[in-house]
């Protein structure tokens, strides 16, 4: 049942990011003409994961499924605030530390360790910035007090 829930979304996910990129408007895009075909063959590629999934399960028949909930209210709602405040802290702090300071509080808040998640951050938003950064050359928020 979770796969039929998860390729349900998947497909709807994929129709509505080919939906919306539509409407791009066609730039100086120095590969193509089209901005909009990245986000297109994504989301097809999307939808046909999607239907794959949608009918293995099916052929499965794996119908019954226990859905159990391993993180308290508060954690989720704390989980919530944070997100809230990451995307507040990506205009004043910029991307790195923003980036920094989220995964390492998501992180420490889900897994109750202290010194991975200091790592596993750091190293997330290095590869981040720099695949992002560098690879695609998007320019990232570099925040009010850098700017």
């Amino acid at each position: 049942m979770k796969d039929m829930i998860t390729s349900v979304a998947a497909i709807s996910i994929g129709i509505a990011v080919y939906i919306l990129s539509t409407p791009l408007d066609v730039s100086d895009a120095p590969f193509s003409s089209n901005p909009a075909i990245f986000p297109q063959l994504i989301s097809i590629f999307i939808i046909l994961l999607g239907f794959m999934l949608l009918i293995n399960s099916l052929k499965s028949g794996a119908w019954s499924f226990e859905f159990k909930i391993k993180i308290s209210s508060l954690k989720l709602g704390s989980l919530f605030l944070l997100f809230i405040v990451y995307l507040v802290g990506l205009q004043v702090l910029g991307f790195i530390i923003s980036t920094l300071i989220f995964l390492w509080v998501m992180m420490y808040l889900l897994s109750n360790e202290k010194l991975l998640p200091i790592l596993y951050s750091l190293a997330l938003t290095t590869m981040l910035y720099m695949v992002f950064g560098f690879g695609f050359k998007i320019l990232l928020p570099i925040g009010y007090f850098w700017s």
